[in-house]
């Protein structure tokens, strides 16, 4: 997978590498990078002079590297028309499935300015089909816009740095059709999110495009590289065992930092669409008779399992929008103390068999590796102590 490392430039991990990643735009360290399998579904999906890329009234300039990202320029023809490109990914959608698509933009150096635009669409025609999403404004403004049934479930516009935006939508149709296909196009106006049928075009005018990705899912995940085939980035999982670190088998405390960017609408009843902070679980390959588990549905909870009898406690909302949460846990066999972002400590009666646990996981559940119940976003700060600590300890640990 990708992650933006401490010099804003975005950098590809190795196998079994951590992505340790930092905000683009600001330097802010947000942690390690923890995300479900996903898969772009779009072929040379940062090579727009590809025959796998449909081109309509548009060519493809030279491209250009920005904190190592290459964008090319789209720059509009001069026919009286919508000026677009496109790639469609074959498959039935019954309506009930949704489709996240992004792209990197920047200003173009030659011509007027351009607006980019970008939405999913259905069907065989990428201009009259069900379709959804948003046109950008340089000032950062989003115009939504939907078509024919379509519904725009959720959008948003990233600063990366250096005048570069990434602007990603998330789409459902609501019937049957085939598709998706991922659209982006440009215009010469700010307004209406749609595609103007009157663009004249001058021929030199255009917008710097790049690392575009299609996938299914409820919300974004982070950029895959494509050539001549649809990639998948595999799920990421990090495993501790308890014998590598002075772990107390009578109480022990957990803090921890970090947010996921899976938002709480999108649990909607599922399991596997849990966001997992950590477990520790007496099981290493599956889920365990006996865990301690940290995670987000729509609100955090905290679960225990002892001989696989279930106790969970409810403690609040997640947060919206997306935002970092300072947790920490204090816990022995059936007693948890808990502070969470510097407010008062609560108790709560949470069985757990800790004397059989064997492993910690960070950011994942005890299910297993091809689990999609992770973190789905960053952890900061993750911190174990071989004691209960006190109420004025977590909180301060907290605050």
């Amino acid at each position: 997978g990708t992650y933006f490392g401490p010099d804003g430039m975005i950098k590809v991990a190795d196998a079994n590498e951590p992505r340790i990643e930092y905000d683009p735009a600001t330097g802010e360290l947000l942690g390690l990078l923890v995300e479900e399998q996903r898969t772009n579904l779009l072929q040379y999906s940062n090579e727009l002079g590809d025959s796998s890329w449909g081109k309509a009234y548009t060519s493809i300039g030279s491209s250009t590297v920005i904190r190592g990202m290459k964008l090319e320029p789209l720059i509009e023809n001069t026919a009286s028309a919508r000026h677009f490109v496109h790639q469609s990914y074959s498959t039935t959608d019954d309506g009930t499935r949704y489709w996240c698509g992004s792209a990197v933009f920047k200003k173009y150096d030659a011509g007027s300015v351009r607006y980019p635009i970008i939405y999913v669409a259905w069907g065989g025609d990428p201009q009259s089909g069900p379709r959804a999403g948003v046109m950008v404004d340089w000032d950062e403004t989003t115009y939504p816009f939907t078509a024919n049934g379509a519904t725009l479930v959720a959008s948003g516009l990233e600063p990366l740095g250096d005048g570069v935006y990434r602007a990603w939508v998330c789409v459902q149709i609501g019937s049957e059709h085939t598709g998706p296909r991922l659209v982006v196009g440009i215009r010469d106006s700010v307004g209406s999110g749609t595609l103007p049928t009157t663009h004249a075009g001058d021929g030199v005018s255009g917008i710097y495009l790049g690392m575009l990705q299609l996938e299914e899912g409820r919300y974004p995940t982070s950029y895959i590289p494509t050539e001549g085939a649809t990639v998948t980035r595999a799920v990421d999982f990090l495993p501790v065992p308890v014998s590598v670190f002075p772990f107390n088998r009578g109480h022990g405390t957990i803090f921890a930092d970090f947010r996921s960017y899976r938002p709480a609408w999108a649990h909607a009843g599922q399991v596997e669409a849990r966001a997992t902070v950590w477990t520790i679980s007496d099981n290493a390959s599956g889920t365990g008779n006996n865990l301690l588990d940290l995670f987000y549905t729509n609100q955090l909870g905290l679960s225990g399992r002892n001989d696989g009898s279930d106790k969970t406690e409810w403690l609040g909302s997640q947060p919206d929008p997306v935002a970092f949460e300072r947790v920490a846990v204090a816990f022995d066999g059936s007693e948890a103390r808990i502070s969470r972002n510097g407010a008062s400590v609560t108790g709560h009666n949470i069985p757990f068999g800790l004397a059989s646990a064997v492993v910690m996981r960070v950011g994942n559940t005890g299910a297993s590796t091809s689990s999609r119940r992770v973190l789905k976003g960053h952890m900061r700060r993750f911190t174990y102590y071989p004691s209960f600590l006190s109420d004025d300890d977590l909180k301060a640990l907290t605050a």
